[in-house]
């Protein structure tokens, strides 16, 4: 579990070993995890991974965040920086985060879909950044007339998307 309050520390940590039938999900009882530190579910984030027996992760990072938010002046803020090209049709980026930030959304600019028709898809988006980068690529399906630059990209969250 995280705090939105101690950066990208957790604060509590649980290992469970359980079976999970194919195709079956299992509920996961997290004991009194909330009730030690003395606090309300709603100032956690709580992050997971299913591995196998040999500690290899054979599911994605889930992420349960509370059901209300309350502390919003402790969300991270994001940006991002070193945008490269992989290759004609792929670019690679870092968002960074000052702390847990929920939501967080990458785009290209109205201005760069604008002037290029080439459809795209990002390799991750609308995840909770929970450590302080994260790498994350557009792909598109054709050559851009002109290639993105970090200019050309905007990152945001659940309080500033909608903002602008």
């Amino acid at each position: 579990m995280m705090a939105w309050t101690n950066g990208f520390n957790s604060v509590v940590s649980y290992n469970k070993t359980l079976d999970v039938p194919a195709l079956a999900s299992t509920p996961v009882d997290i004991g009194n995890g909330f009730q030690q530190l003395h606090a309300s579910p709603s100032d956690f984030v709580i992050k997971a991974t299913l591995t196998d027996s040999t500690g290899n992760a054979i599911t994605p990072v889930a992420i349960l965040h509370p059901d209300k938010f309350y502390g919003l002046k402790n969300f991270g803020n994001v940006s991002l920086k070193t945008l490269k090209k992989v290759d004609d049709l792929t670019f690679e980026f870092t968002v960074t985060s000052t702390s847990i930030a929920p939501f967080v959304w990458v785009d290209l600019t109205a201005e760069f879909k604008k002037n290029n028709t080439a459809l795209f898809r990002f390799s991750d988006n609308a995840f909770t950044a929970t450590q302080p980068e994260t790498v994350v690529q557009v792909k598109f399906v054709t050559k851009p007339e002109k290639e993105p630059t970090l200019s050309d990209l905007k990152a945001c969250h659940v309080l500033n998307c909608f903002r602008e």
